[in-house]
This record gives C-alpha cells, sequence and structure tokens, in this order.
C-alpha cells in the first residue's frame, strides 16, 4: 500500500489522488504530522512539502516525480505518452 502525505485542498496533491485511482492503486492518504512545514512532517520528509509518498520504505516528494514514479511502476494504464515529444 501506498501512503499519501496529502491535504484534501492541495491541487498537486489532487493530480496524485487523481492519477492513483486511475489505475486503481491501492493507497491511503494521511494528512502531515502537524501540518506541512512542520517539524514532525520534516523528520518524515525532510522538505516538510506535500505532496509526498511513502512507497515501501521509498520516500519521494514533488508531485510531477510522484506521476513518473508511478506510472513506471505501474505501466497500465499509461498516463504519459510513449514519447514525451509528441
Amino acid at each position: 500500500m501506498i501512503t499519501l502525505y496529502d491535504l484534501p485542498i492541495s491541487s498537486y496533491g489532487c493530480k496524485i489522488r487523481v492519477l492513483m485511482t486511475h489505475k486503481k492503486i491501492n493507497w491511503k492518504s494521511v494528512p502531515p504530522p502537524d501540518g506541512y512545514g512542520s517539524l514532525a512532517y520534516c523528520k518524515i520528509v525532510p522538505a516538510g512539502t506535500i505532496p509526498a509518498i511513502e512507497h515501501n520504505g521509498f520516500l519521494l516528494a514533488d508531485s510531477e516525480a510522484i506521476a513518473e514514479y508511478l506510472d513506471e511502476i505501474i505501466v497500465s494504464p499509461p498516463m504519459l505518452p510513449d514519447d514525451p515529444q509528441d
């Protein structure tokens, strides 16, 4: 299961929620402890930003990087074109 650190008002988090729902990924959303940027959250995600995911001990922040990672590990249905230049 993938843990998504996110807040409902985050548009970047929304992008990841839509992607994971579309790909039928098993995930749970949790708010950053004490809010994003907090010391408690920075112990988990050093940048203190949302969204971030934790997957099998691997931590990744930045919605663009998360989207690419998820598209690489769950290939169907694809979310990116075969050739980004198209």
